[in-house]
């Protein structure tokens, strides 16, 4: 039985290879989300199937090949946006070259001992790393898994006291959520976003780059990190950021009326008209939205189109959470139109 499998593994020793390459890329290409909780046990597959090409004698070119493949693979996801897989590309990359000298002296070994009679030491040997490979991952994944749970457990409570407007209990429990997974994104963003709410423009920069570090098309984050540029007046920063965005998601609202926002911070009145103007088509109810385009009609002399956005708002509420200090209320506006 013993030899029936060896004879199938020295027979079709690429096919495996090319199965266990497959799960890799499988794994390594999934959502952030089942990447960060499985992460373990990937990392052991990933150690698993280097072992076993070492095993099955795999030749050195392949594994300087599937690098050359594997490099050109993380930059297309560089290209298209996907930093953080291709990261992992990159990083896979790396460990194949790396592997591929290795096993260039490793070879060489193993034939010294097959000369000598000694192979099943050898087959003892990676029998032992593999067990150790698999116990280490099963013992590790269990606490990793506890602490994903317990992660999860501090992120809901810190999502109620949000939505509650506690943002200070927010912050604490965030900040134990990613004490215990340090991969948690969503706790970096929505702790990115509590620290915007108390006006903690750095800290929530800090973590908004986490968040997006760690999931790079992730939409959210950056339309915050536009706001906390915006907020603290670095406004080449947010225009950068909310460029970004509307690369991200072409027709959504947040990137459109946040880079209008600080176009008219600046004074540049036309870009903040035509990106304000497009939002406006995405979400017409913003009471902020619709005060920016009064306030830029009246300064262009449009005083009828002024008064049409203004009209549009002078009985509601002003929101709380405003985004500017304006200078004059929308009562004033008209009221001034109007003489």
């Amino acid at each position: 039985m013993k030899e029936i499998i060896y004879r199938y593994i020295e027979k079709d020793r690429y096919f495996i290879y090319s199965a266990f390459l497959a799960i890799t890329f499988l794994c390594l290409t999934i959502s952030e989300k089942f990447f960060y909780n499985y992460l373990i046990p990937i990392v052991s597959l990933l150690g698993f199937f280097l072992i076993f090409s070492a095993y099955i004698k795999v030749k050195i070119e392949y594994f300087f090949i599937t690098s050359f493949l594997v490099f050109i693979g993380s930059l297309l996801f560089f290209l298209f946006g996907k930093q953080s897989i291709g990261i992992r590309f990159l990083f896979f990359s790396i460990l194949l070259i790396t592997f591929g000298f290795f096993t260039k002296y490793f070879y060489k070994f193993y034939e010294w001992m097959e000369k000598r009679g000694r192979k099943k030491f050898i087959n003892l040997g990676f029998l032992i790393l593999s067990i150790i490979i698999i116990f280490s991952a099963v013992l590790s994944f269990s606490n990793y898994k506890k602490n994903i749970n317990l992660s999860e457990k501090y992120y809901k409570e810190a999502v109620h006291f949000y939505t509650e407007r506690d943002y200070y209990k927010a912050i604490d429990f965030l900040h134990k959520s990613i004490n215990f997974n340090k991969f948690n994104y969503e706790a970096y963003n929505l702790l990115g976003r509590s620290y915007l709410k108390i006006e903690n423009f750095e800290e929530s920069k800090k973590y908004l780059i986490c968040a997006i570090r760690l999931k790079s098309d992730y939409y959210n984050p950056l339309i915050a990190l536009g706001t906390a540029y915006d907020k603290d007046n670095e406004f080449e920063k947010a225009i950068n950021i909310y460029k970004k965005a509307k690369k991200m998601k072409i027709g959504d609202f947040g990137a459109r009326f946040g880079i209008g926002r600080v176009y008219y911070k600046i004074g540049d009145l036309e870009k903040s008209l035509d990106e304000l103007l497009m939002a406006e088509e995405i979400n017409s109810n913003n009471y902020e939205l619709q005060y920016l385009l009064g306030s830029i009609y009246y300064e262009k002399n449009l005083f009828k189109e002024a008064l049409k956005h203004f009209n549009l708002i002078k009985d509601k509420e002003v929101p709380k959470g405003f985004e500017l200090e304006y200078e004059k209320s929308v009562k004033n506006f008209i009221k001034e139109i109007s003489k």
